[in-house]
């Protein structure tokens, strides 16, 4: 039987460790596994997974993502490694200076380079090296999206056949057919970093209120300093009591948040892919996000895509999912098959397949 190694040292930490997470618990899941599956984890953030029959050794080493030591010692680590396995998948850009040739990588998106304005310049410019400097070393590099495909075609000039499009499959614990309670609050999940445009959330949505005082705006996801922008551009507000910031929930308190919300508000400037806008549509909350990259080919039935610099488009378009009730009973209806089109998508055995081609020089 073949053997695999994941690099899923990111688990835990950020998006990408919930598509780590994800990946794992795939894995876990199938009834019979074609592999010898392997798991590289960091400060033994893996210790659940050990007794399952589908995971064969979880490798613990002290190297931690995106670190100097990854880069170097990560090279003689992952160098060792394949001479033991048939393939090596590295689930995140976090890659040593040289990775071994029998290895594939999954990119979930390139906003540092794509957007380098919002980013410290040294991290574009040394993602922009590393992925340049080992692109043909990869057997094969796994695209999360249509639109970061192209992006990687556009910005590396890295041949179409040499890209491989594999979406996330959602998987959330929780029971579906639990019945909503709307309650009068629009919603944003994800991190705080400025390409997630929350300014200009938050300006329209201070107008709004000023017309509907009983909305609310819940702000959930961790910070990185004590007071940041987002604080500053709410304290510009009129209506600053309607903006709740929720810094630290757990998920069944995320759960609960997403399922009694009347709206989701998703206006980032790039995704690679697009979890939250999913998560929204999974508990029947329709989406008012970008006509951008990813989101694009995420956010179709049950969701309204706008100019995410649009002030105003974006605030009629609010105004009409309120006032307009049977405009919001079609988004809401819309909502349930698009979770699904991501729910049911066979990511392991497009995974698995991928492997199999790959170990097997198809």
């Amino acid at each position: 039987m073949k053997k695999i190694l994941i690099d899923c040292r990111m688990y835990g930490m950020s998006g990408i460790g919930r598509y780590t997470e994800n990946l794992i618990r795939q894995i876990i899941n199938e009834e019979k596994v074609p592999f010898e599956i392997s798991l590289v984890s960091y400060n033994n953030n893996l210790d659940k997974f050990k007794n399952y029959k589908n995971i064969k050794e979880i490798i613990n080493i002290n190297i931690k993502p995106l670190s100097i030591k990854e880069i170097f010692i990560g090279t003689l680590f992952f160098k060792k490694m394949s001479k033991k396995y048939d393939l090596i998948h590295f689930t995140h850009t976090n890659i040593p200076f040289i990775v071994p040739k029998k290895s594939i990588i999954t990119i979930h998106d390139l906003i540092p380079i794509i957007l380098k304005k919002y980013f410290n310049k040294l991290k574009s410019l040394w993602l922009y090296f590393i992925l340049n400097w080992n692109k043909n070393n990869f057997k094969k590099i796994i695209s999360v999206s249509k639109s970061t495909k192209q992006d990687l075609i556009n910005v590396f000039k890295i041949h179409n056949e040499n890209i491989e499009i594999i979406y996330e499959k959602i998987m959330l614990d929780y029971n579906y057919s639990t019945e909503r309670k709307i309650e009068k609050y629009f919603l944003y999940v994800g991190n705080r970093k400025k390409h997630k445009n929350l300014t200009t959330t938050i300006r329209v949505l201070d107008d709004i209120f000023d017309i509907y005082p009983n909305y609310k705006f819940y702000i959930v996801g961790r910070k990185f300093e004590e007071y940041d922008y987002i604080d500053k551009e709410i304290s510009k507000c009129n209506n600053k009591e309607n903006f709740i910031q929720l810094t630290n929930v757990n998920d069944e308190e995320l759960y609960k948040i997403y399922k009694n919300a009347f709206l989701f508000i998703f206006l980032s400037e790039y995704e690679g892919f697009g979890i939250p806008p999913l998560e929204a549509f999974s508990f029947g909350v329709p989406t008012i996000a970008s006509n951008n990259s990813s989101i694009k080919e995420v956010v179709k039935e049950g969701g309204v895509l706008v100019n995410e610099f649009c002030e105003k488009e974006i605030y009629e378009t609010i105004l009409k999912v309120i006032e307009n009730d049977n405009f919001y009973k079609r988004l809401v209806k819309g909502t349930n098959k698009n979770f699904f089109r991501f729910k049911n998508y066979e990511e392991i055995n497009f995974l698995f397949e991928l492997y199999e081609n790959i170990v097997n020089n198809k």
